[in-house]
């Protein structure tokens, strides 16, 4: 769920709903990166980044699960980015590497060409000789008219992701077993108003919890979904 709800909310992103990837940066940008400098990236099934460079940067990439395609490109031309001259195109599985140096494979696009999902992590680094420190990732937009700026934020924070999808997860393995009063109208159980229950895991262990029938969600730790079995 939680996925997904930033999956939806990137999909123009890049002016083209192919182009989105999620970015749960690891620790803070400590001001030798573009970024942070730790970077996963999670890529569902058919989507790609747009071509773009990496600020000078120097970075390793790394398949953690699935397959990535990787398209190296010549240089960029700042004034009319057009189409650039791709010049190795490359599939790599997981525990695969690449890398990028700021004279080699400075720009390139990535894509999940697969039917799954694919995680990759990314380590970027300045060169020491590097005193600008240009903060952005240059891309060609959808158009291919201009280049534009991306400002490596985070859409998410590792510990915070795993928090939130370590809920989901147990809350999908949850049987929901709804009590209530024998003598309230049918309707009520059906629509209406949030209702306290209980959860039953499967090492039985129960949980008050507020169902929300309306919208078929459980609020339990502050999650919002669930897997619904009535009785």
């Amino acid at each position: 769920m939680l996925l997904y709800t930033i999956a939806g909310k990137k999909k123009n992103e890049f002016g083209d709903d192919s182009m989105l990837y999620i970015r749960v940066t690891i620790g803070p940008n400590v001001g030798d990166s573009p970024g942070s400098p730790y970077v996963m990236e999670i890529w569902p099934a058919g989507k790609k980044s747009p071509i773009h460079n990496h600020a000078s940067a120097v970075a390793v990439i790394k398949v953690l699960y699935g397959s990535i395609r990787c398209r190296y490109f010549n240089p960029i031309a700042p004034e009319k980015p057009g189409d650039p001259l791709l010049i190795l195109e490359r599939d790599y599985d997981k525990e695969g590497v690449t890398y990028l140096l700021p004279e080699l494979y400075q720009t390139h696009q990535l894509e999940n060409v697969t039917k799954d999902t694919c995680i990759t992590i990314q380590c970027y680094r300045y060169p020491d000789e590097d005193d600008k420190h240009y903060e952005y990732f240059d891309y060609i937009n959808a158009e291919k008219e201009k280049l534009q700026h991306f400002n490596p934020t985070s859409d998410i924070e590792y510990s915070d992701m795993i928090s939130v999808c370590a809920k989901e997860l147990q809350l999908h393995n949850t049987e929901i077993v709804c009590f209530s009063d024998p003598a309230a109208p049918k309707k009520n159980l059906l629509k209406g108003t949030i209702f306290t229950t209980f959860l039953r895991n499967k090492k039985d262990k129960w949980t008050k919890a507020s169902i929300d029938l309306d919208h078929g969600v459980a609020n339990i730790d502050g999650v919002l979904r669930c897997k619904e079995t009535t009785e």
